[in-house]
C-alpha cells in the first residue's frame, strides 16, 4: 500500500515538475519572441526618452539617418518652390537676372542642407535629454516619452503595421497628423530609419512652438493653492513627496526614484468638461522636466485623464520617475486655455 502511495506521489511530483518546467519554457520563449517585435524597440525608445539616455536612443533610432533625410528632403522642397513660384520672364534681362538669382540660391543650398541637418539632430538630442529648445521638432519627438504600455498594445494610440519586410510606426503628434516612421530590422532589433510623412511637417522646421500666449498668461502659485485655470476650472497640487512602492517588482530602475504629488481638479463651471493629467509636469533644480509616465507601481489612487461633471471634484496621485539626485521640485501646469502656471514651494 505504501509503495503504491509513494509511486503516486512520485508521479504527481514529476507531473508538477513537468508543468512548472513547461510554464518556465513557454515564458522564456514568449519573452525571447517579444524581444524580436517592434513593440519592444518602441518601449526601449520610450525608456531612452524617460531616462535621457542618448546612447540607448541611438540603438533604436537612426538619428544620423533621419537628420540627413531632413536636410536632403527640405532642399528638394526649397527647389520645388523656387521653380514653381518664379515664372520665366519674356524680357531677356529679367530672365538673366532670374537665372543668376536661382544660381545664387542653389549655391547656398548645400550649406542650408547641412544647417537643417545639424538643427534637426540637435533638436532630437535635446528632446531625448529632456531639454526644451522651443523647436516644434523637439516638441513632436518628445511624444515618444509620453507613450505607455496601453498606448503600444493593440487598440492603443500607437499603430504598427506590416509593410513588406518592414513596419510602419504611427504615433500621435502635436497636430492632427500622426508622425509616421519606417522601422527596419538592424542586427536583430527593429530600428526607426526614415520619417515617412516628413513633408507633412515641413512647415514646422525651425519654427518655435506657440508659447507666446502662454508667456503672457504665465503665473506662479504655491503647492496647496487652489489655482484658477480658467473657465470655472481649479487645480490644486500638493507638495511633491518621495514614494516607495510596497512591491519590490514595482520599484524604479537603479539610479532613479519616485516622486508623487496629489492633484485635485475641480469643475465649478456649468457643463461637463475634460481634464488631461499630461498637462502637469515635474521639474527639478537642473531644469529637467518629467512626465507622469512611470509604467507600474504608481501611488494609489492614481489620477487618470477623464471627464468631470459640473460642480464636481476629482482627486488622485501622479507618480514621476526622476534621477535619484534630483531635488527642489516645482510643478508646471500648461494648457492652451489655462496658460502656464509654475507651482513652487
Amino acid at each position: 500500500m505504501n509503495k503504491k502511495n509513494n509511486l503516486k506521489n512520485i508521479i504527481k511530483i514529476k507531473r508538477s515538475i513537468a508543468i512548472i518546467g513547461s510554464t518556465i519554457l513557454i515564458t522564456i520563449v514568449g519573452y525571447l519572441y517579444f524581444l524580436t517585435l517592434p513593440q519592444y524597440s518602441l518601449l526601449q525608445i520610450n525608456k531612452a526618452f524617460r531616462k535621457h539616455n542618448l546612447s540607448l536612443a541611438n540603438k533604436y533610432i537612426d538619428i544620423e539617418g533621419l537628420s540627413n533625410q531632413v536636410g536632403d528632403e527640405m532642399i528638394l522642397i526649397v527647389k520645388e518652390e523656387i521653380y514653381k513660384n518664379t515664372p520665366v520672364s519674356d524680357n531677356s534681362w529679367e530672365a538673366l537676372g532670374q537665372s543668376m538669382g536661382k544660381a545664387m540660391v542653389e549655391n547656398l543650398l548645400p550649406a542650408m542642407s547641412q544647417q537643417m541637418k545639424n538643427t534637426f539632430k540637435q533638436s532630437i538630442n535635446n528632446a531625448i535629454e529632456g531639454k526644451d529648445d522651443g523647436n516644434t521638432t523637439n516638441s513632436n519627438m518628445s511624444n515618444f516619452k509620453n507613450l505607455t504600455i496601453k498606448d503600444i498594445l493593440p487598440g492603443g494610440k500607437v499603430k504598427i503595421t506590416k509593410d513588406k519586410n518592414d513596419f510602419l510606426l504611427s504615433i500621435p503628434s502635436n497636430s492632427k497628423t500622426n508622425l509616421v516612421f519606417r522601422m527596419k530590422k538592424d542586427n536583430g532589433k527593429w530600428r526607426i530609419v526614415t520619417w515617412n510623412n516628413l513633408k507633412d511637417f515641413s512647415s514646422d522646421f525651425n519654427q518655435p512652438t506657440s508659447t507666446d500666449d502662454k508667456k503672457v498668461q504665465s503665473k506662479t502659485a504655491k503647492f496647496g493653492d487652489r489655482i484658477d485655470i480658467s473657465n470655472g476650472w481649479f487645480l490644486t497640487v500638493s507638495k511633491p513627496e518621495a514614494y516607495t512602492p510596497s512591491n519590490q517588482f514595482d520599484k524604479p530602475d537603479t539610479g532613479s526614484k519616485l516622486i508623487a504629488v496629489e492633484v485635485i481638479y475641480e469643475n465649478s463651471g456649468k457643463s461637463i468638461g475634460g481634464y488631461d493629467v499630461s498637462n502637469l509636469q515635474l521639474k527639478d533644480d537642473q531644469d529637467h522636466q518629467f512626465k507622469n509616465d512611470f509604467m507600474s507601481g504608481k501611488k494609489k489612487p492614481e489620477l487618470e485623464s477623464g471627464d468631470l461633471p459640473e460642480n464636481q471634484k476629482v482627486r488622485g496621485y501622479l507618480t514621476f520617475e526622476v534621477p535619484v539626485d534630483s531635488t527642489n521640485f516645482s510643478a508646471i501646469y500648461s494648457s492652451h486655455i489655462g496658460g502656464t502656471v509654475i507651482i513652487k514651494q
